[in-house]
């Protein structure tokens, strides 16, 4: 939680959804800015689990999807298209 907060601005909508399971919705037009931004997080959530124990076997997995202004799809299937995809980089991390 204290890494989203120092990686999110308060504009930036921050949840827990349950668990270990977070959402962020960034605001922004950009798509390479999300890009960015997810690599920076996974580099600093990885940063984090690396000092705190290498034997808990922590890591992060992300998912994105970006909700364009015209879009159609509803704040529940940007989620599950998002978890979908967190789980694809899940299986990758292995």
């Amino acid at each position: 939680a204290n890494t989203l907060k120092m990686h999110t601005r308060d504009s930036d909508i921050k949840a827990r959804l349950g668990g270990d399971e977070f959402i962020v919705m960034i605001l922004s037009n950009s798509e390479s800015f999300i890009d960015e931004w997810s690599q920076d997080i996974v580099q600093s959530f990885n940063n984090f689990c690396n000092k705190v124990s290498t034997d808990a076997g922590l890591g992060v997995s992300y998912g994105a999807a970006v909700f364009k202004y015209d879009s159609q799809y509803t704040l529940q299937e940007m989620i599950s298209i998002a978890d979908k995809k967190m789980y694809v980089h899940k299986k990758k991390s292995k």
